[in-house]
């Protein structure tokens, strides 16, 4: 039953237009199913196309509908291992018949898991944790589920169809108009040849089966150019003492972008990203373990005044990653990475790779001082290198700063940009003890930043952290993070609807953690400091299970503090096995709920 409830929670949520499972949901696809000649109805399989590079195959699955029943849920799981963008591979129930007629072995052998009879449905089933427990997507299918294909145009018993050039992913609802097919009992009669037994192949087949043959219907895939971001685009600047863009840029898909440490998008440069483009982080202590001042972590930060137009698309989104996800694809070490080794690719499990994305605006904050009277700033610590200079003499170094002071007027419409259609995975490296990089940052962030269809993959810390800000977000998954899903603080107001979290299993914390205020003297805070009162409507949150204990403050669905006051409608928490709500005992607010 549990499970049963959580994919009807992950299918909900799905068709509000999450962006979810991962940027790599369509990245496969069905695009051939075959049913031979030979005896046993064998070669018997489909054939399955790359349209991006899959570091992890195994986050894959398929199922046969057989004769109209239904789903009959995941059969085999395909292996783990990579596939380059504009691959095949084919899954066979068996491989000596099927390389008799191929004339070589299939990619994987499902077995019985494959197993259909040419007028059976056959699914393709996507977890990006690779547990297939309940919460798996199907993103594509060839058939109708809940009809016997026999007599229909799907038909392929003794026969074929094949996926049209161009035609991707279905998610689900099938279209045999983006089919070509063999016709059933097409190759009745082809398992003989030239008085031969049971020798036929695909070559002397009428019609043959159009292996590898499907096509994107775009230009041919070609090598990407690997940009180093810092040694191309960026400049040391002397006044704030960190690496700035040389100016405003264009970050284009025909390229893959290398993060080899931070940089920085100061005031009135702004940083875009075409749909489709890849960006990947590294990280370098050099040498020096437990000193982190001179570490080297690739991340973004786009400072007060700057802004990150990264605006994707369902089709094509944009993906931050760790460098390891590209050396797993490509089979060998990226000069750029200093560890000296070809990957692993990264699991649910793998998280501070690289750093993560960080957006500072002017909009209100609440951090008091000592006396409970609001500062109005505040900065992003552990995260700057030696050379960070402080201007303006409050102790605090200037590019990093958020919220309005002398220099930058309070704007609760600040525009911080655009972050749509965003995949940031893998992040979270730790710059300090205790101190690691949240999968998104949002400091001071106004109303007029659009943030939408992001989704945040096994971060080594929060997966969303709103520092004040008035921003607004709609459709944001947080998956496997490994500290809480969405944290909020200082005074943060903003409206946000159809958020998903699934907490990690073997290494997470509460649902939310979620605070009011921050400062030195929270207790005392003047009444005129305006506490964090977000409003959220429609949230799922799939906790790490009833048996496990958080890693820090808990296994709650929200942890509470410092005045903190948001309205949550018409949402949905399941599986954590401590609180619903857990408030600080530090004698600060309190907890009252109604139906």
């Amino acid at each position: 039953m549990k499970n049963t409830r959580i994919r009807a929670m992950l299918s909900l949520v799905s068709a509000f237009g999450v962006f979810t499972g991962s940027a790599a949901w369509a990245d496969l696809i069905i695009t051939g199913v075959f049913d031979g000649p030979l005896p046993g109805g064998n070669p018997k399989g489909v054939e399955l196309y790359a349209t991006e590079d899959i570091p992890d195959l195994a986050t894959y699955a398929l199922g046969v509908a057989n004769n109209g029943g239904g789903t009959d849920g995941v059969e085999t799981i395909l292996p783990s291992q990579s596939l380059a963008a504009g691959s095949f591979f084919f899954v066979a129930t068996e491989d000596q018949d099927f390389a008799q007629w191929f004339g070589s072995a299939p990619g994987h052998v499902g077995g019985n898991g494959i197993n259909h009879n040419g007028c059976d449905a056959i699914e393709l089933f996507f977890d990006s944790s690779g547990q297939f427990s309940g919460g798996e997507a199907v993103v594509d299918v060839f058939g109708d589920i809940d009809t016997d294909g026999t007599g229909t145009a799907w038909d392929t018993v003794d026969g074929w169809a094949h996926r049209n050039d161009g035609v991707l992913a279905n998610g689900g609802n099938f279209d045999a108009s983006n089919w070509t097919f063999s016709g059933p009992n097409a190759w009745d009669g082809d398992d003989n040849v030239d008085g031969g037994s049971d020798n036929g192949t695909n070559l002397t087949a009428t019609p043959p089966y159009p292996a590898g043959t499907f096509s994107l219907g775009a230009e041919p895939l070609v090598p990407a150019t690997d940009v180093d971001v810092i040694a191309s685009q960026t400049a040391f600047d002397a006044f704030y003492g960190v690496n700035v863009l040389t100016g405003s840029t264009t970050w284009t898909s025909d390229k893959i972008y290398i993060l080899t440490d931070r940089i920085y998008v100061k005031e009135d440069q702004v940083l875009t990203i075409e749909p489709g483009t890849k960006v990947y982080g590294t990280f370098d202590d050099n040498g020096t373990a437990g000193n982190f001042s001179d570490d080297k972590v690739g991340a973004v930060i786009v400072a007060r005044g700057g802004q990150l137009v990264a605006d994707g698309t369902l089709e094509a989104p944009i993906v931050f990653d760790a460098i390891q996800s590209l050396e797993a694809v490509r089979g060998e070490d990226h000069p750029w990475d200093v560890d000296a080794v070809a990957g692993p690719a990264p699991t649910r499990e793998t998280g501070g790779l690289w750093g993560g994305l960080i957006m500072l605006g002017s909009a209100y904050i609440a951090h008091t001082d000592s006396n409970g009277v609001n500062i109005g700033n505040n900065i992003i610590e552990g995260f700057l290198p030696a050379t960070a200079v402080d201007n303006d003499g409050d102790g605090r170094d200037d590019i990093l700063e958020y919220g309005f002071d002398e220099t930058f007027a309070r704007d609760d419409a600040d525009n911080s940009g655009v972050v749509r259609y965003v995949s940031i995975r893998h992040g979270g490296y730790e710059v300090g003890d205790g101190n690691e990089i949240n999968g998104l940052t949002l400091g001071g962030v106004g109303t007029g930043t659009v943030i939408e269809h992001v989704e945040v993959v096994s971060n080594q810390d929060d997966g969303i952290e709103f520092f004040g800000g008035t921003v607004n977000t709609s459709y944001i998954s947080m998956m496997f993070n490994q500290d809480d899903s969405f944290d909020i603080d200082e005074g943060h107001t903003g409206t946000h609807q159809f958020w998903f979290a699934v907490q990690n299993p073997n290494s997470a914390d509460n649902g939310g953690e979620w605070d009011g205020v921050t400062g030195g003297s929270k207790s005392s805070t003047d009444a005129s400091v305006t506490r964090s009162a977000p409003q959220i409507y429609n949230a799922t949150f799939v906790g790490a299970g009833p048996g496990i204990t958080g890693s820090d403050k808990g296994n709650n669905a929200f942890l509470l503090d410092d005045y903190f006051a948001a309205n949550v409608q018409n949402s949905v928490f399941h599986d954590f096995a401590e609180a619903f709500v857990e408030v600080k005992s530090d004698g600060e607010g309190g907890f009252s709920a109604s139906n």
